[in-house]
């Protein structure tokens, strides 16, 4: 179950879910949804809000750039680790 909430990437080019390790989770968009499963990856462009979602746990390796909030935008500040550290 997924606790980020929807997010947008204001401040960065492009979001790169590398590649899915484990699992199966959706991106959700306000026009649909991408689903992606093991060794998938999907990019999402500057400015487009999102909502990465999994039913299950979901391992994923998570490729952006140093100094992402990995919480985007969300209000929600009990999620967000510390900048520049391995989470």
């Amino acid at each position: 179950m997924n606790l980020f909430g929807t997010t947008t990437l204001k401040q960065m080019k492009s979001l790169l879910l590398s590649k899915v390790i484990n699992g199966h989770f959706d991106i959700l968009f306000r026009d649909g949804k991408v689903s992606l499963s093991e060794g998938e990856m999907f990019v999402v462009p500057k400015g487009v809000e999102h909502k990465p979602v999994a039913e299950q746990e979901c391992h994923i390796l998570l490729i952006e750039p140093a100094g992402l909030v990995n919480t985007g935008n969300a209000k929600d500040s009990t999620l967000t680790a510390p900048n520049d550290v391995w989470i």
